[in-house]
């Protein structure tokens, strides 16, 4: 007789694949729009995608999660956990994708997902502290090394004519600095969601850094940029572009990578997040055309071996190595 697939794992595959294509697919879009202009503006501009790619998401993630959304529930939050959920709307889903996406326009997609990957040694340094938590050898070894590969990548970047920020007598782009605030966001964002909403159903939080998320970034961009900086926002060919973007992929990946991680052993679903470098790097080759430098293939060559170093301490010390759950808790609540 046939075994049917584990659905865990397949979940969390499914999830890998579209977190890795969505940065890529987000720029081919943006092309497609320059393309196709509307009275000369670009309507699949970012911060448009951001925008309604976040509003059909929410479409989308809804009605999987509304359960919770009762006056109970809501009653029986506490004062820290109506503050963290601000907090969390604000870092991870107004500020991180924002200042991301704003990257994407200074720099190429292949130097976002490197200096994205510090995001879990971040995680893991940062949690240490604020919960107290020791941490193996093993795991502080390769979380070394991870961190080691986004210097390295810093380290060789392409000189800016005019840095904006020194960093080791390193002259660092607007696309560089932004991607690493970006990622301190969607670090403290994690963080602050296991520290005070891990006890609530998923559904709350998520649809809570979304909807809350979306509307704090439309704010932002509307005061910053004048309220006609949306005036593209309902056009037919954004939209048909953004159900498919929103809607099935980050949508998607967000339901697939929940129900993974709750029907899957931690081992595996860290082997397939690991994964996660390699399938970004494959996605900005088949979709942009972009090869990776010598300096981001030295780079994620660190990362992958402070992977592999982290899950040999977790098979050897599995009792010793609590970083590699915190991670994983802390991706969820930041959707990567």
């Amino acid at each position: 007789m046939t075994q049917r697939p584990a659905v865990g794992p397949l979940c969390l595959v499914i999830a890998a694949l579209a977190f890795a294509a969505a940065t890529a697919v987000a720029m081919q879009l943006t092309q497609l729009g320059e393309a196709h202009p509307v009275e000369g503006r670009n309507p699949i501009s970012f911060c448009n995608v951001l925008f309604v790619g976040n509003l059909c998401a929410l479409l989308v993630l809804l009605p999987l999660y509304h359960q919770p959304w009762t006056a109970g529930r809501w009653h029986s939050l506490t004062r820290p956990q109506w503050l963290a959920l601000g907090a969390v709307a604000l870092l991870s889903g107004a500020l991180s994708p924002a200042l991301i996406f704003t990257a994407l326009e200074y720099t190429d997609a292949n130097t976002v997902l490197i200096l994205g990957r510090l995001g879990p040694p971040l995680t893991l340094i940062l949690g240490a502290l604020c919960f107290r938590q020791t941490l193996g050898v093993w795991t502080c070894l390769g979380a070394a090394l991870a961190f080691g590969g986004g210097l390295v990548a810093l380290a060789f970047h392409s000189p800016d004519p005019a840095p904006v920020m020194v960093m080791g007598g390193v002259g660092l782009g607007q696309g560089p600095v932004l991607v690493l605030l970006g990622t301190l966001s969607g670090v403290l964002g994690g963080l602050l969601s296991r520290a005070f909403l891990v006890a609530l159903p998923l559904g709350i939080p998520l649809l809570v850094r979304h909807g809350a998320g979306t509307v704090i970034f439309f704010g932002i961009a509307s005061v910053v940029f004048g309220p006609h900086h949306f005036q593209d926002a309902f056009s037919p060919v954004l939209w048909q572009w953004m159900l498919i973007y929103g809607g099935g992929i980050i949508a998607l990946g967000q339901v697939c990578l929940a129900v993974g991680m709750r029907l899957t052993p931690l081992l595996p679903t860290h082997l397939v997040q690991s994964a996660n470098p390699l399938l970004g790097l494959l996605a900005n080759f088949v979709i942009l055309g972009q090869i990776p430098t010598a300096a981001q293939g030295w780079g994620m060559a660190l990362i992958l071996t402070g992977t592999l170093v982290s899950l040999v301490g977790w098979v050897t010390h599995p009792v010793q190595n609590r970083g590699m759950r915190m991670m994983a808790e802390a991706a969820v609540f930041r959707g990567v």
